[in-house]
């Protein structure tokens, strides 16, 4: 009888297509290899208790899974009778990218196994169906038999050769790139493939699929690992000066401003009122304000307002309680940003941009 916290599988199927590994219970992740003609794939895990819940993805498990171009994960949510147990396995499946198909009405050029063109294929000797090398050395790691036809294989070796025949059919046949669907001769294959210049690279930054030729694009992105927003990588250098750790400015010694807190005290000093708390959480309001657009914004006009808004609240904060700690250190740190600000300004005006725009 089975535990009513179970939550395992009892096998795992694709429909077309098998795991690269067979399935282990204590294994959760798994990889399938595809044909790039394959578009779709519908994953079958087999419950050991038919009261277990399973969904793919939050889906049934009956709902096709659509293929991207290079690589699909998806998750398999396990949840065990009595709803205490959870388990996931991760299936990772990945489309074979040969980028050539045969032209429509020479299907017997197709392998059974990646369902594209043959490469260097070898022939099983108790049934003579034919399969690329690799296709067929991955698929019997873990079953001896056939692919197509489940033909078990000679008692003794060798149990394939090489299809001397097919191989020099596909000496004289004409393929179509998968990519700019011209047409090129099977020996010149391996040139085309290299020199493409339709052929999809996936980019190492942004994870976005791209022409080879022009793998470094104008609209990449990259995630800062301070603040967790998208920005630019082309606009890397703005975006770093923009942006501080955390939910706050950093505190940092009071020493380092003193010069610079007297000259702003008698600058932005204007009549206000004299309530201590008041003028600092009014400062405290610009200052989250200037937080929160700073890395949304491409409007520097905009962002330096706010920080100008905070160091004239806690100027006046100075000098209604001038034994504040606090207060000249926000000051002081609010005009340092005001300082960077202005010198990304200037750099901008220097390269002809709009200072209203980083864009």
């Amino acid at each position: 009888k089975l535990a009513a916290n179970l939550a395992e599988l009892l096998n795992l199927n694709l429909v077309p297509g098998r795991l690269d590994r067979a399935y282990q219970k204590k294994i959760s992740e798994y990889y399938a290899t595809l044909g790039w003609a394959v578009n779709q794939v519908t994953v079958k895990p087999v419950k050991q208790d038919p009261k277990m819940t399973v969904d793919i993805d939050g889906n049934p498990p009956a709902t096709p899974v659509q293929l991207q171009s290079m690589e699909t994960t998806v998750k398999i949510n396990v949840l065990s009778p009595d709803k205490s147990t959870t388990k996931v396995y991760t299936l990772h499946l990945l489309k074979e990218d040969t980028g050539y198909r045969p032209e429509t009405a020479k299907t017997d050029l197709l392998c059974g196994v990646c369902s594209s063109l043959y490469q260097c294929p070898r022939r099983l000797l108790q049934c003579s169906h034919s399969f690329c090398t690799v296709c067929l050395a991955v698929s019997q790691r873990t079953d001896k038999k056939c692919p197509t036809c489940s033909a078990p294989p000679p008692v003794d070796p060798p149990f394939d050769d090489v299809d001397s025949e097919l191989r020099e059919k596909l000496l004289s046949v004409e393929v179509l790139c998968f990519y700019c669907g011209t047409g090129v001769g099977s020996p010149g294959l391996l040139e085309h493939a290299v020199e493409c210049s339709e052929r999809l690279v996936t980019c190492s930054t942004c994870d976005q699929d791209v022409k080879h030729s022009t793998l470094e694009h104008s609209d990449c992105t990259a995630s800062c690992k301070l603040c967790g927003k998208k920005y630019l990588v082309e606009e890397e250098e703005i975006h770093s000066k923009m942006c501080l750790q955390g939910e706050s400015l950093p505190k940092i010694e009071l020493s380092d401003y003193k010069a610079g807190v007297s000259d702003w005290e008698k600058k932005l000093r204007v009549d206000t009122a004299d309530d201590f708390k008041e003028l600092y959480e009014s400062g405290e309001k610009w200052e989250k304000e200037y937080h929160k657009i700073r890395s949304t914004t491409s409007d520097v006009v905009e962002v330096k307002k706010r920080l100008e808004s905070a160091a004239n609240a806690y100027a006046n904060a100075v000098v209604a309680n001038s034994k504040s700690y606090n207060a000249h250190s926000r000051l002081g740190i609010v005009l340092e940003e005001i300082h960077y600000v202005e010198d990304l300004m200037a750099k901008l005006k220097k390269k002809k941009v709009p200072t209203a725009t980083l864009r």
